[in-house]
């Protein structure tokens, strides 16, 4: 499915996976994001000004079209993505291409080892909804 992106690569920052395998629920620079998160959108986990999130906005050239922007590692296959949505902030659900709205997705790199990943989704799907991204190892 579209919205379980599946990364390619090991390796941490500067090159170490030490960084977040040791610990990857751990926050050593206080800014929210765990070392797995900071690993998977290739942040530094020691610098709290050093973050990426799940970034929504709209298509200039669809009007109506909502777009999600994830920053993702390039080169990470032991990381698997997952978007989810929810209109009560209470039960989440994984967002899937089958939905009526998904219009499509589309990548591009953005620096050395990060690219972007653009899912657009049309306003039905999108209308009262929140999104959010989970990563986690692949099994």
């Amino acid at each position: 499915s579209a919205s379980r992106l599946a990364g390619k690569g090991v390796g941490g920052v500067s090159g170490s996976s030490s960084a977040w395998d040791s610990n990857p629920m751990a926050d050593p620079d206080h800014d929210g994001a765990v070392n797995l998160l900071e690993y998977a959108m290739q942040t530094h986990p020691l610098n709290a000004s050093s973050i990426a999130r799940l970034e929504i906005g709209t298509a200039a050239e669809q009007p109506g079209c909502i777009e999600l922007h994830c920053r993702m590692r390039a080169s990470a296959t032991d990381i698997l993505y997952v978007i989810e949505r929810t209109t009560d902030l209470v039960s989440w659900e994984e967002f899937t291409p089958s939905d009526v709205d998904y219009l499509g997705s589309s990548e591009k790199v953005i620096s050395s080892g990060v690219q972007m990943k653009t899912l657009r989704l049309g306003s039905e799907t999108a209308e009262g909804a929140i999104f959010r991204i989970k990563v986690m190892p692949v099994p």
